[in-house]
């Protein structure tokens, strides 16, 4: 990881270990749900299906 990254990573800590808002960090909680989701969770059963059939 570039020095770049990594200071923008200290950043987003820096503020977030001082926010206050709740808003926000519900907002930024569901965010991180969202990302961390497990894309089979998100397809249609259809989708399922045609998956399972290639698989077998």
């Amino acid at each position: 990881m570039n020095t770049q990254t990594l200071n923008e990573k200290l950043e987003l800590i820096q503020w977030l270990s001082t926010l206050e808002d709740t808003s926000i960090i519900k907002k930024l909680i569901q965010f991180r749900k969202e990302e961390t989701k497990d894309w089979w969770d998100s397809v249609s059963e259809e989708e399922k299906k045609i998956h399972r059939k290639r698989n077998i």
